[in-house]
């Protein structure tokens, strides 16, 4: 195989054995916290909560792909969506497989007492199913199907697609009958046993595949045989994932490092520590390049095709003007004459009729139903209406010229305008296609208010009342500690010690959240006081006969002051392996360690929403990165409330 390949578009059979193992390894004991649905209706993402109680993602689209993914989209709950969660939700994961060596993986739910499991198919008309294992009937579908082959619908036995014999379940004669002998090795490989042509491609020399089945000895079989068996037990058991990456675009993936496979001298190879980050990489980035794609392909067809509606009103606007210019040039010539004609149609036609018009006034065609005669001037026809004075009638053509002339004006601005909007479009093509795609870092943490202070601690912090008593009640434990701002109306942040004691310098850094993400903030103020104190000094039960509102606690003991934290928050743009991006905040001299570019604020009268434009023109202007999602409203999210910009960082390397 030689030359550019063409985009892979799903996964083989091999891959499928590949994430299926590194899937069933990561989600078994998992919990389903939610199911959403995408823009495709074949396509699912899955909120799912590990056994160490990290929150992940796992995108399913059907006839595509199944991989845990950073990149979260808006998801939805239109169409069966309800559904699936009515099945799925709440449900625990306890093995995810492969079906056969088959584009099928089944991941097994314990789900209200009941086994279910669903199944991926990653084959061409692939839908996404639901299906009770004791039965195998049909819960929920993606999409039902009607098939010469097969009938997908709920309540109906589930029906697989037609598959090939399990080649890791064969034996080597099994193998050897298996194969067409009119056929070359490689194709009957493929067409006979399903076998990806990309495995057939890596394991085998052009030479033995292109040679006859008829041809083979019984040695030259079996060592295909072993070959192929031993290449895929080494893919599973121990894959090397690469994207291919050719002028800039990922074309394919393997869950391998190719050796026979060969690219264009273009083409680089891009390694990964697991398959799910190469799948998500590799279709996140074809995805958004589509994406960007159509878009403007779009909106430059939708200007072409003004831009022609208008080049064609200009030259209609052109030709008429040619033509009444030159019949305003002849009447203003032969005013006299023209007018003297009119005035003889005129009388001739209310004492004799239309008759004998032609007769008496020398014209040359009359249309009485209308009222008007022609007469022939230097080849021009010129008519004229007897129902208007002839005055009347030249100074409409003078009217008419000029209507035309601005007419002529504005079709040429406007036809101007829209070759330089297409010219800019095509400019952000260019653009949008050279800058470099970031997707967001997902952690379980990201819904808080965060921070990872100089010495490594994570700190979070509740954006609301209910965050702030969940954080309490489910991460804070008797040596971690517990910040908040002096005043009514703050983030409750919580400091995780993992059994090591924070630094003065830790302290002060998670203080300014605690400071910033306070009432001390919105109220215009420049420095608020902070406290902290350990996890067992703080208690969510309240004295006995009192009542603690929700987000609010019991403090026991003395507490540590942090005086006077001055109202001064940075939020910059992390770049992280060059593939994803966080937005970090903090005290500016830690931002601006991790980040490539940041903003730094103060209390304030600029609305949030307006700092977060500023901030993402400065990215667009200032870095070579398009963060994918990132947008005014996710900004916000970092903005404590009314603010100024005081400063703006130069662009600097992470």
């Amino acid at each position: 195989m030689s030359g550019q390949l063409k985009i892979k578009k799903s996964l083989t059979a091999l891959d499928v054995a590949v994430i299926a193992k590194e899937l069933n390894s990561i989600l078994t004991n998992s919990l389903i916290d939610n199911v959403y649905g995408l823009e495709d209706v074949n396509s699912l993402l899955l909120k799912l909560k590990l056994a160490n109680g990290e929150i992940t993602y796992l995108i399913i689209e059907g006839g595509s792909r199944i991989n845990l993914t950073r990149h979260i989209t808006t998801g939805t709950s239109k169409g069966r969506v309800g559904v699936f969660r009515r099945y799925l939700r709440g449900g625990r994961v306890y093995e995810v497989s492969q079906y056969g060596f088959e584009r099928i993986l089944e991941m097994y739910v314990k789900s209200s007492g009941k086994d279910i499991k669903i199944v991926v198919e990653l084959l061409p008309r692939g839908v996404i199913s639901v299906v009770e294992k004791d039965t195998g009937k049909v819960l929920v579908n993606t999409v039902d199907l009607n098939l010469k082959d097969r009938v997908l619908h709920p309540g109906l036995v589930y029906a697989y697609p037609p598959t090939f014999p399990n080649f890791l379940e064969l034996s080597f004669n099994e193998f050897y009958e298996k194969l067409r002998i009119d056929r070359e090795v490689g194709k009957s490989l493929v067409k006979s046993l399903g076998l990806p042509p990309e495995l057939v491609n890596e394991v085998l020399d052009e030479d033995i595949r292109k040679k006859s089945v008829s041809e083979l000895t019984v040695e030259e079989a079996h060592n295909i045989y072993l070959s192929l068996r031993n290449f895929i037990e080494s893919a599973v058991n121990n894959p090397q994932p690469v994207v291919v990456i050719c002028d800039s675009t990922p074309t394919h993936f393997y869950p391998f490092k190719p050796l026979k496979i060969k690219h264009s001298d273009n083409c680089v190879l891009m390694d990964f520590k697991t398959f799910n980050e190469a799948l998500d990489e590799y279709f996140t980035s074809i995805s958004t390049k589509k994406e960007v794609g159509e878009g403007v392909e779009h909106e430059k067809r939708k200007l072409e095709k003004t831009l022609d509606k208008v080049r064609t009103e200009l030259s209609d606007a052109k030709r008429r003007y040619s033509e009444v210019d030159l019949k305003l040039k002849i009447v203003e010539e032969r005013y006299a004459e023209l007018e003297g004609m009119w005035s003889c149609v005129y009388d001739v036609v209310k004492r004799y009729g239309w008759g004998k018009v032609r007769e008496l006034c020398k014209v040359d065609e009359v249309f009485s139903n209308e009222g008007v005669y022609v007469i022939n001037l230097n080849g021009l026809k010129l008519t004229f209406n007897i129902l208007e004075d002839f005055k009347t009638q030249y100074f409409n053509l003078k009217r008419e010229l000029k209507q035309l002339e601005e007419k002529i004006r504005k079709a040429e601005e406007k036809a101007l305008e829209i070759e330089k909007s297409l010219k800019e479009v095509t400019e952000v093509e260019k653009e949008k296609l050279t800058r470099k795609t970031l997707l967001k870092e997902v952690q379980w943490y990201s819904n808080y208010h965060w921070i990872r202070t100089t010495n490594g601690f994570l700190a979070i912090g509740g954006r609301d009342a209910q965050q702030n008593e969940k954080i309490v009640r489910k991460y804070l434990s008797d040596r971690d500690i517990f910040m908040h701002a002096d005043v009514h109306g703050a983030s409750a942040f919580v400091i995780l010690t993992e059994g090591r004691e924070p630094q003065e310098v830790d302290l002060k850094e998670v203080a300014v959240l605690a400071a910033s993400y306070s009432r001390g903030w919105t109220t215009g103020l420049t420095s608020v006081d902070v406290f902290w104190v350990w996890g067992s000094q703080v208690s969510k039960a309240a004295p006995p006969g009192q009542y603690l509102p929700k987000g609010s606690f019991m403090i026991y003991g003395q507490k540590n002051f942090i005086k006077n934290v001055v109202l001064k928050l940075s939020l910059g743009l992390k770049v992280i392996d060059e593939k994803y991006y966080e937005i970090v905040v903090g005290p500016e001299d830690l931002v601006s360690k991790s980040c490539i570019t940041y903003i730094t604020l103060t209390p304030g009268d600029e609305e949030p929403n307006s700092i977060a434009r500023e901030f993402l023109k400065h990215i667009k202007d200032k870095t070579p990165y398009d963060p994918r999602d990132l947008n005014e409203d996710y900004l916000i999210r970092f903005i404590p409330g009314r603010s100024t910009i005081i400063n703006f960082s130069p662009l600097s390397k992470c």
